[in-house]
């Protein structure tokens, strides 16, 4: 059954992220869609701080994707909003990041439509008035 919480700044989405990474474990897969500016990378930052992930966490959206090492996995997180052909991403080895030890996080996944990805949860961010509404499912 989804999750649906409303979150009214920053901080909060960070705590909703930080309560989130306590159900990740290798291997994972997160897709994660709203539109621009509704706090996706927050949310992932909020994602790394529940996990100890003390270092800068910066938004891939010109570099496709930033990677962080952790104790137990990796976390590979893309943002796809620049993709302008699915090739960019055989190019940077896309698949090979899908690996039993990481978990992977694609902001913007429905710009790669016709790839076969192994979703195990779906959040979904929008803005409903003054607040927004995270669906975790």
């Amino acid at each position: 059954m989804p999750k649906l919480v409303e979150v009214a700044n920053e901080e909060e989405m960070i705590d909703v992220g930080q309560s989130f990474s306590y159900s990740l474990k290798a291997g994972d897969t997160v897709l994660l869609t709203g539109n621009l500016g509704v706090g996706k990378t927050t949310f992932v930052r909020g994602i790394l701080k529940g996990l100890n992930y003390t270092d800068v966490v910066v938004s891939p959206t010109f570099s496709l994707v930033e990677s962080y090492r952790l104790d137990s996995f990796s976390i590979h997180h893309f943002d796809l909003y620049r993709l302008e052909d699915e090739q960019e991403l055989e190019l940077i080895g896309f698949r090979d990041y899908f690996t039993n030890d990481s978990v992977i996080i694609i902001e913007w996944p429905q710009k790669i439509s016709a790839m076969d990805l192994p979703a195990i949860y779906d959040v979904r961010i929008k803005q409903a008035g003054g607040v927004r509404q995270v669906t975790i499912a």
